[in-house]
C-alpha cells in the first residue's frame, strides 16, 4: 500500500500551523533541534528567518525530506 503526500500532509502535519518552528519540526522528525538548526543552515532557500527564528512551510519540509516533488506533481496536474 503506498501513502501518498496528501495523506502524509493530512496525518504527520495534522494540529500544526502551516509555518512550522525549529522546535516543532524537531518534535515531527523525532531528531535534536541542533540538527534542524544545521538543515536550516544547509538549505536557507527552504527556510526563512521570522524575528530571530528559522521557521519553514510545511510543504517545504515535505520537499525537504522527499515526501513532496513539485515537478512530478505539477506534471500530473497539467
Amino acid at each position: 500500500m503506498e501513502i501518498t503526500a496528501k495523506e502524509v500532509y493530512n496525518s504527520v502535519y495534522e494540529g500544526y500551523p502551516e509555518t512550522l518552528s525549529i522546535e516543532q519540526v524537531s518534535k515531527i522528525l523525532a531528531i535534536n533541534e541542533k540538527s534542524v538548526y544545521a538543515m536550516a543552515h544547509d538549505n536557507p532557500n527552504y527556510f526563512f528567518k521570522a524575528g530571530r527564528e528559522f521557521r519553514i512551510a510545511k510543504l517545504n519540509l515535505m520537499i525537504l525530506n522527499k515526501i513532496f516533488d513539485p515537478i512530478i506533481y505539477e506534471q500530473l496536474t497539467v
